[in-house]
């Protein structure tokens, strides 16, 4: 008869079925539908490009899997479709119907987490109802419900009020103290700053968090990024950059009494459309001081192409180059078109905001002393 170590065999099989378990949990299972739908993209809420790296989610079913991480997905609704996938802990999606024209609105948030979920997508916006819902997705609920109106004032404004943005924060300090494990919480801080830029509370709260929360991939990458911007604010000095065939440095910033950096990209209308104003700044100031310059968020051969195209048909005169090791959203945590940075002699940042250049002027007759 063959001898067997029962204690030791006991032990093994013990570790089989924990590797198992620990396989499987974190597995998700998602049950999509709705009416009148043909392709949807089921992906994370957008966001600052700079935060990409910190979402974790992954599919591994659907039509059509974004990238290499599988991030998101492209999928056919006809009645109900059902997606799996991974997830470390609760992680938020939105639903975009797409268009003819493969454009398409992002609907209200929703998350995923280990487990079932279902939902029923009930309009032409991707907001959806829940079907079937979770720990997280109650919780959110409850939490939106009390910053309502805090969101409701921010999202109204053509201009942010800061004090309602600070008001908001010291409502979330105290959510957080009193739910110190909420990964929900964690993420309305990553929400606020994607669409309202850098606050100082966000790196306060973040303290308030539990060891486990502090310990999640999510938490480390979103104090780094936070932190860089911090280091990065009106005041600090501007990080050498090392751009394709160029590079941004002390040295540089020291030839010139004001330099306006316009960082864009071929995709965004907006920094396109303002290059006639552009044009006109620097017409002007040019013999005052003012050098300009633009750096372009491409590295690939046809992109690149179509910049110097378009920069060529709108008689663009001041120097271009290209952000091909991807320095700004790393060193800068710029993450919007078109970010501006206005740059001393010194090499300090003196100003920086994302949008069109309509308050260029202004500031640079104020820098300038004109």
């Amino acid at each position: 008869m063959l001898e067997t170590n029962l204690p030791m065999l006991r032990l093994l099989i013990f570790l089989l079925l924990a590797s198992y378990c620990s396989i499987g949990q974190n597995n998700f299972t998602l049950r999509v539908s709705g009416q009148g739908l043909d392709t949807v993209v089921i992906s994370p809420p957008a966001g600052k490009s700079s935060l990409y790296n910190l979402l974790n989610v992954k599919f591994t079913s659907g039509d059509y899997l974004f990238d290499i991480e599988k991030k998101g997905v492209f999928t056919r609704i006809n009645k109900r479709v059902e997606l799996i996938g991974e997830v470390p802990q609760p992680h938020p999606l939105a639903i975009t119907i797409v268009s003819g024209d493969n454009s398409g609105y992002e609907g209200n948030y929703f998350f995923l987490e280990k487990g079932d979920i279902e939902i029923f997508v009930k309009d032409s916006l991707g907001n959806v109802d829940l079907v079937k819902t979770s720990p997280s997705n109650t919780e959110y609920a409850k939490l939106k419900n009390g910053t309502k109106v805090y969101d409701d004032l921010l999202q109204g404004e053509d201009k942010l009020d800061l004090t309602v943005l600070d008001a908001k924060q010291i409502f979330l300090k105290t959510y957080i103290v009193q739910n110190p494990g909420s990964f929900v919480a964690l993420w309305e801080i990553f929400f606020d700053y994607s669409k309202y830029d850098f606050h100082p509370a966000y790196l306060e709260n973040l303290n308030l968090f539990s060891e486990e929360i502090q310990k999640s991939d999510i938490y480390v990458g979103l104090v780094k990024v936070l932190e860089t911007h911090k280091a990065t604010l009106i005041g600090e000095e501007f990080p050498e950059i090392f751009l394709k065939d160029f590079t941004l440095n002390k040295e540089y910033f020291s030839q010139h009494k004001l330099t306006v950096i316009d960082y864009w990209a071929t995709s965004c209308k907006p920094c396109i459309e303002g290059f006639p104003k552009l044009k006109s700044l620097h017409e002007m100031y040019l013999k005052k001081g003012l050098n300009l310059i633009g750096v372009v968020d491409e590295n690939e051969a046809d992109r690149m192409a179509n910049a110097q195209n378009i920069l060529k048909r709108k008689s663009v005169t001041w120097e271009n180059y290209f952000d091909a090791y991807n320095e700004f959203p790393k060193k800068l945590s710029v993450s919007g078109y078109p970010t501006f940075f206005m740059v001393d002699s010194e090499g300090k940042i003196i100003q920086r905001f994302i949008g069109e250049g309509s308050k260029l002027e202004l500031e640079i007759e104020k820098i300038l002393g004109i």
